[in-house]
């Protein structure tokens, strides 16, 4: 099943994973930077995942053990409860990750910093979204 994540849906607190996911299986998680005017600046370019936390359980070890590796990313950064990987200005980046355990999506917070586009499992063109005159830039939200 294919998952599309929009801008809008990725950036501030972000979104839970639209899917689960099994352990061992490798999945495709494409981006794509969405073009926005060269007067709009915007800072580095992050996507992660991280685990939702409950006060009354401890968290689930979802990355523990979990790859995540791609091309056109860089600097990937993983522990136990998050996952983080920067993303450069250009192009469309294609990460490829194999979790390590079965993981439940709604417990997942899923999101980017950049004005990215995400799909999981899908196809790696520009996601469709809203208008991106009114959106707003990460620049806006984390400086």
């Amino acid at each position: 099943m294919a998952s599309n994540y929009s801008p809008t849906e990725l950036i501030g607190t972000g979104t839970f994973l639209k899917e689960n996911f099994t352990a061992g299986v490798e999945n495709t998680i494409c981006l794509t930077k969405v073009k926005v005017s060269a007067s709009s600046a915007t800072s580095e370019n992050y996507l992660f995942m991280e685990t939702r936390t409950y006060p009354d359980s401890p968290l689930p070890l979802y990355f523990s053990g979990s790859s995540f590796s791609g091309s056109n990313v860089y600097g990937g950064q993983t522990d136990n409860y998050t996952q983080g990987i920067w993303v450069p200005d250009i192009g469309v980046s294609e990460i490829k990750w194999t979790p390590a355990v079965d993981i439940i999506g709604a417990d997942v917070y899923f999101k980017a910093t950049g004005l990215i586009s995400a799909s999981i499992n899908g196809n790696c063109q520009p996601i469709p979204s809203a208008v991106y005159g009114s959106a707003f830039y990460d620049t806006d939200i984390y400086s």
